[in-house]
């Protein structure tokens, strides 16, 4: 044989061996990605004895109002809702300074760990955005689809058997936040060192299709006292109308620890929040405004300083459960009988994240083929009031998009005219990009 026949063999088994380990790297990353959900999953339960380490013999005793999808499982969005006002006005009304909530803003998230298992801002991107009262939490995978990997997709309609699987493994939720002081909850757990306890309600939930979690969604906050000398005392977390410790020197770092201990008397889980950098503005409202719209179709837009994060349930949501425990359950399942229709109907559901400032661009989203665009214009919204000179503004406040009615929550601004000024200056922007 030629040397040079025997070259060219050698440079073709080279290539087939590199192939080959490319091809073998792609299953091994689309394997990790299958696998995220049932990670974050074990990391979030003590790979499934939570609801072990979460019982009244074991000091940590709870009712069953407390669970975070058993609003959402009582009727009616409509009386989801007034729960909630219920709760917002008992807390406006009664609750003491320290009850005010310390982690307003936009976070994320650089460390979750329990157990033996860990994830970091390597694996996936999160953005969880908290007023006073409602929040939005959007966790996405960093090998999850992109628009990069699949310029031609522009709908769910467009994504493949496998690739729905794929897209299943990813996480957005919302609801209110029911804020208690550390030092007035009673349990088995040493509160020192803890600042507040948070009970999560969730009114939106890409994971809940008809079994509710067994345990409530409540943890510990633990604030850094001392601000790191690196951090910028320019990140603005200014908010006009809360007394909280944030206003008064802004919390850049906070721990999240479950609310009960397992065996070793241990919080079985942590997650590491850090704030997500704020541009300042020229224009200080958008610097300091945080207010949270919701719609009774099921939808939640939370805005804090800089940053909003939206979230919008599945059309069909009040209407149909499924037996299965988990949305990637339902999408696998339905992939495997080839009814590909029936996946993309359960994963409907949309939410994502931008900045104010960016003139309401998306920069990071579920449906990930809107990414660049922004959520919304000058032209497609409009504010009404009905009794804008009342104490209480924002209760009589609405917000017109898309022939939507989107009603105002909470705001922290100081009168409607304020707010739609806000609006007028922000979206201005968008205008500017279109």
């Amino acid at each position: 044989m030629s040397t040079t026949g025997s070259k060219k063999r050698n440079q073709d088994e080279q290539l087939g061996d590199s192939d080959k380990a490319s091809g073998g790297n792609m299953k091994a990353t689309e394997a990790m990605h299958l696998g995220w959900s049932d990670k974050q999953r074990r990391i979030l339960t003590a790979d499934g004895k939570g609801a072990e380490f979460y019982t009244a013999d074991r000091g940590f005793a709870f009712e069953e109002s407390e669970l975070p999808h058993y609003w959402l499982s009582q009727g009616t969005t409509e009386n989801l809702w007034k729960t909630f006002h219920e709760w917002k006005n008992e807390s406006d009304s009664s609750s003491p300074p320290q009850t005010k909530s310390k982690i307003v803003g936009a976070w994320k998230r650089p460390l979750f760990y329990g157990g033996w298992e860990y994830s970091t801002e390597e694996t996936e991107n999160v953005y969880n955005v908290q007023t006073h009262t409602l929040f939005v939490d959007l966790r996405l995978p960093v090998m999850r689809l992109t628009a990069k990997d699949r310029p031609f997709v522009q709908s769910l309609d467009d994504l493949s058997g496998h690739e729905l699987r794929l897209y299943a493994r990813q996480h957005c939720f919302a609801g209110y936040s029911f804020l208690e002081s550390a030092q007035t909850v009673s349990c088995a757990a040493n509160t020192l060192g803890f600042d507040q306890v948070c009970a999560r309600h969730h009114c939106i939930d890409w994971n809940f299709v008809g079994t509710p979690r067994n345990r409530p969604n409540k943890w510990w906050i633990q604030v850094q006292t001392q601000q790191p000398s690196c951090i910028d005392n320019n990140d603005d977390n200014n908010d006009s109308d809360s007394n909280s410790q944030s206003a008064k020197s802004p919390i850049h770092t906070w721990k999240e620890w479950a609310f009960s201990t397992d065996d070793s008397g241990q919080h079985y889980y942590c997650e590491q929040w850090e704030r997500l950098p704020t541009k300042i503005s020229s224009q200080a409202t958008i610097s300091n405004a945080v207010f949270a719209l919701y719609r009774k179709t099921g939808g939640v837009i939370v805005v804090a300083h800089d940053h909003f994060n939206y979230c919008f349930d599945r059309p069909f949501a009040d209407l149909e459960r499924s037996s299965k425990g988990s949305l990637v359950e339902v999408v696998d399942d339905f992939v495997e009988q080839n009814n590909l229709a029936e996946a993309r109907r359960w994963l409907s559901l949309k939410g994502g994240h931008g900045t104010v400032s960016s003139g309401w661009v998306v920069d990071s989203a579920v449906e990930f083929w809107v990414e660049g665009k922004p959520l919304w214009s000058l032209e497609s919204v409009q504010l009404k009031c009905s009794n804008s000179s009342d104490a209480r503004w924002w209760e009589s406040c609405s917000l017109h998009w898309n022939e939507e009615v989107w009603f105002v929550f909470e705001c922290n601004l100081d009168s409607f005219q304020e707010l739609d000024q806000y609006f007028t200056d922000s979206l201005q922007r968008v205008s500017a990009l279109l």
